[in-house]
């Protein structure tokens, strides 16, 4: 069974991988709003149409 302090220190652990996570979500999510811009921009100068 484990300690009390090994299961903080495993929580602890965990919130610490989720906030790199939540922080690699927001850079894709920047990144994918670049896209986004880009791309509504390309389609703004071509006159809405894809080629």
């Amino acid at each position: 069974m484990a300690t009390d302090q090994e299961i903080l220190a495993r929580i602890e652990g965990i919130e610490n991988r989720l906030e790199k996570m939540e922080a690699t979500l927001e850079s894709i999510n920047k990144t994918l709003k670049r896209v986004e811009d880009i791309t509504n921009f390309g389609c703004t100068v071509e006159g809405g149409q894809y080629d």
